[in-house]
């Protein structure tokens, strides 16, 4: 069953975070191998993001995590970027 709750803190360096579940319960570890197919080294969540989690109980770490979890935004390819650049300067100089 998916659970809500708001991002409060993502190292988007290390690509992990916590969720501050709605219910109040203990914060969730949240790691950016829990979107997609795991793969993507751009996804990033930013503080106070609001997102939808599913989370197991890991027994060696003896805390939960986020197995899923929606709401991630990316950074976009260095090509992306620059074609953004050149329209910028192109239309307003």
């Amino acid at each position: 069953m998916a659970s809500a709750g708001t991002i409060k803190k993502f190292f988007e360096d290390k690509g992990f975070g916590f969720i501050s579940p709605d219910d109040g319960s203990e914060d969730v570890f949240v790691h950016r191998k829990c979107h997609g197919d795991g793969q993507d080294r751009t996804a990033y969540l930013s503080e106070g993001d609001a997102v939808t989690y599913e989370s197991e109980y890991d027994d060696r770490k003896g805390k939960y995590s986020a197995s899923t979890c929606t709401g991630f935004n990316f950074i976009p390819s260095l090509h992306y970027k620059q074609t953004i650049v050149v329209y910028q300067l192109i239309h307003y100089g």
